[in-house]
């Protein structure tokens, strides 16, 4: 299960099939795949880069944890766990429409107002964030 790189190297320190023993037994995790070969995780990003078969092994060990990982979501929804349905609607039902929605109305007024006219006091307060609206009812 050797294969070449895609790029020119120099002499690797590790082979693919090393780097994909340690992912397999790391269950794709990268960092703890670099902590048993005692390399940094970069090097096996980019291992990963230019030996397809490592990023193919990443990819696969993924997909097994997604596998087993929806499974598990599946058994909490035959359970009836209420977490899991309503997270299975949030994620999974968004195309039938179970998606959380805030409905933000506001109501806006066009208020011409020459900044010159303001005072100090005035540009202050709009300075600091308050509506142009509110200062310019406040002093009426």
């Amino acid at each position: 299960m050797t294969d070449k790189p895609k790029h020119k190297t120099n002499k690797p320190k590790f082979t693919a099939d090393d780097m994909i023993a340690a992912l397999t037994k790391t269950k794709g995790m990268v960092y703890l795949a670099a902590d048993v070969l005692g390399c940094a995780p970069n090097t096996v990003y980019n291992y990963a880069k230019n030996y397809p078969t490592v990023q193919q092994a990443i990819d696969n060990q993924r997909g097994q944890f997604l596998d087993k990982t929806e499974l598990a979501l599946d058994k909490a929804v035959d359970r009836g766990d209420g977490w899991a349905i309503a997270f299975a609607l949030k994620t999974l039902g968004k195309h039938r429409g179970y998606v959380e929605k805030q409905l933000v109305e506001q109501k806006t007024t066009n208020i011409e107002v020459d900044l010159n006219s303001l005072t100090d006091e005035q540009l202050k307060r709009l300075g600091a964030g308050e509506d142009i609206a509110s200062i310019v009812a406040s002093e009426k």
